[in-house]
């Protein structure tokens, strides 16, 4: 409702600009015209929609202590896709309006309306390029990473070389599963216990309080996830002085971001510029 609602009324505005531009009327010359202009609004969009959720990760998420392990992590990285989109597609639109010199001859259309658009639309495309919601906020060195997709059965014991060939594999397609790292970018892949052995230790060891009795917290599966040397070697320095007693630790060091290491869910398609312009365009 609201996307008709929108489109309708930039398309009668779009019409109005179009007729005081230098065109012969034809919609051949109109889109030559108009297209070097929605090219350079849609590509300011595609740097700004990715980096407005790696800013999110370092400046909200990571401070809050808000990862992609926590209960709810969907809904805060669906608003998190949907804030970055709409900051992606007002940019876009503006760039357009500002080459084209309409002023504010296209702004007389609900804000709200507007937004509710641009981030539905943006999370749609988010999901259908098969992007996790919960991926966008910081992974949790305790916990399976923001790019943690296939795991492995595991034991207390190391992995097995046949365990470790099928992990690099898993590697190379989704990297590092704490912050993304390929294989290029790594010489190799480490079997990462999640829950790492330290943490089953320590919960074992403890006596069980009356959340753990009442709400019956297990542990999950034992598996193995790839992870590279970087990410181990900072899980292995938190681990050693977390439990540690009366030894203080950095309330972030086991919180990674990952704001530069892009997959295909981050590739902005500016659907809600495009789309009132193709039907002001073509729909008479």
């Amino acid at each position: 409702m609201f996307g008709s609602i929108v489109s309708s009324r930039m398309r009668h505005k779009l019409f109005l600009a179009s007729s005081t531009l230098p065109t012969d009327d034809s919609q051949a010359s109109n889109t030559a015209f108009l297209s070097p202009y929605l090219i350079l609004g849609c590509g300011v969009g595609m740097v700004t929609f990715p980096s407005c959720l790696g800013l999110m990760q370092v400046l909200v998420f990571r401070p809050l202590r808000l990862t992609c392990a926590l209960w709810g992590a969907s809904v805060l990285g669906l608003v998190s896709v949907g804030l970055s989109g709409t900051v992606a597609s007002t940019c876009a639109m503006h760039i357009f309006k500002f080459n084209m010199g309409l002023g504010s001859s296209l702004t007389s259309y609900g804000i709200l309306e507007s937004t509710l658009m641009y981030g539905a639309t943006s999370s749609l495309i988010f999901k259908c390029l098969g992007g996790r919601f919960s991926s966008v906020l910081p992974s949790n060195l305790l916990h399976p990473g923001a790019f943690a997709r296939e795991g492995l059965s595991a034991s207390f014991n190391y992995a097995s070389n046949k365990q470790k060939r099928s992990l690099r594999m898993v590697g190379k397609k989704y990297g590092c599963h704490t912050c993304g790292r390929r294989r290029l970018k790594t010489k190799d892949f480490i079997a990462d216990h999640q829950p790492p052995l330290a943490v089953i230790r320590e919960r074992m060891m403890t006596r069980k309080t009356w959340y753990d009795v009442i709400f019956r917290r297990r542990l999950r599966e034992l598996k193995f996830y790839p992870q590279c040397n970087t990410c181990s070697d900072t899980q292995g320095m938190h681990l050693r002085t977390a439990y540690r007693p009366g030894f203080r630790v950095w309330k972030w060091r086991h919180i990674v971001t990952h704001s530069t290491a892009l997959r295909l869910y981050h590739l902005y398609l500016p659907l809600p510029v495009l789309m009132p312009y193709l039907e002001g365009l073509f729909v008479t």
